[in-house]
């Protein structure tokens, strides 16, 4: 991935939609190698959110997965307890 699309997926990612600030922070990043440092450097924000987001992911899934089982109710015959008279009604 180059820089220039690291800084554009940050950009997005913090939901920057006016493209005359992105080519304001490209043209920045092209003249300042510090500007460019800054910016990249902020594109590794979105991997740890990433990363936080999927964990949170597999943590509520496990967490899904245990409270089904435990409240799993085995099956039962709803006609176990009814008693049908000879005349087929039921008691």
């Amino acid at each position: 991935m180059t820089d220039r699309t690291k800084v554009i997926a940050w950009l997005k990612h913090i939901n920057e939609t006016d493209q005359a600030v992105i080519d304001e922070v490209i043209a920045q990043c092209k003249a300042d190698p510090e500007a460019r440092a800054y910016y990249v450097g902020r594109s590794s924000e979105i991997n740890q959110f990433a990363d936080k987001v999927k964990a949170l992911r597999e943590k509520v899934a496990q967490q899904h997965k245990k409270a089904s089982k435990s409240l799993s109710v085995p099956k039962t015959d709803p006609f176990v307890d009814r008693k049908r008279s000879a005349s087929g009604d039921v008691e």
